[in-house]
């Protein structure tokens, strides 16, 4: 991962924790899931993921057998967003967290 790209998730989520201060849930999930997908991209794991948005990359990793379980419940946790808690669905509590734990499994495999 570029000096670059690890400068971009920790200024997103230096973001998201300002808008939970804030009590601005919706903005942190978005500068979560914006961190996440630096992260997905700047693994190199997959060379479609250079084309992804949020939306594709979190689905790709609450789809993906190959992850780790906590992966996996982290990006559907962020997948939800202020519908699917007013639906009663899965939705990230702590967008913060979730979006760390992918981050960390993806810093780690390089």
């Amino acid at each position: 991962m570029t000096p670059e790209a690890i400068k971009l998730i920790e200024r997103e989520m230096a973001t998201a924790r300002a808008a939970l201060a804030e009590s601005n849930d919706g903005k942190a999930r978005v500068c979560a899931r914006r961190a996440v997908i630096v992260a997905v991209q700047g693994s190199n794991n997959n060379s479609d993921s250079n084309q992804w948005n949020s939306r594709l990359a979190l689905e790709h990793l609450a789809g993906g057998s190959e992850f780790p379980d906590e992966v996996i419940f982290a990006a559907k946790r962020l997948q939800g967003g202020l519908r699917a808690q007013l639906e009663g669905k899965m939705y990230s509590q702590n967008p913060i967290e979730d979006a760390e734990i992918i981050i960390r499994y993806f810093v780690d495999l390089l």
